[in-house]
């Protein structure tokens, strides 16, 4: 009965000492990338001579845009996974059609979307990317949809593995 509590016991501390020493390890993670940001700050305002209030607004345009950018991210990648099911289904019935062309639809209105975010002018490089891939998903999406208008999606296996590669190089891109 005794080591039934010792060993519980112990079990019990090894858990608060795992748990403490990740909280720690958290702690300096998150103290560290905060060290970074304010180092980024201070170069800015220091050695180029922008105004604090102009910097911190740059890391608030940067951050929304990040966070539209995911949830972006994720509606395309909704569509393009139904385009594809119906792609690879290889059957054109009139419910398929229309969410094809729905889907089509969707991803011209993300792209919109996307092209008309903020974001400074550190995030060019990477808007640009993005951009190259999203008009290749979509152009690939208005092929699908001319395929379908003529009642067949042959040939369209491989415009599937094109929009998943283009899709999986935007994700890979976001990360």
């Amino acid at each position: 009965m005794i080591k039934d509590y010792i060993i519980m016991a112990l079990v019990i501390l090894a858990v608060i000492i795992l748990v403490v020493s990740l909280v720690k390890k958290a702690v300096k993670l998150v103290l560290i990338i905060l060290a970074v940001f304010i180092g980024i700050g201070v170069y800015n305002i220091v050695v180029k001579g922008r105004s604090p209030v102009d910097v911190v607004n740059d890391y608030v345009t940067n951050f929304k845009y990040g966070r539209n950018v995911a949830g972006l991210t994720g509606k395309i990648n909704t569509s393009t996974g139904n385009i594809k099911k119906i792609i690879e289904a290889n059957s054109l019935d009139k419910n398929s059609v229309e969410v094809l062309k729905q889907e089509n639809e969707n991803l011209h209105k993300y792209k919109d979307e996307f092209e008309s975010l903020k974001h400074t002018e550190v995030l060019n490089g990477f808007h640009k990317n993005y951009s190259g891939y999203l008009d290749t998903i979509v152009g690939l999406a208005d092929n699908a949809v001319k395929l379908s208008a003529n009642g067949t999606l042959e040939g369209a296996k491989d415009m599937a593995g094109k929009i998943k590669g283009a899709l999986d190089s935007l994700v890979s891109l976001k990360q």
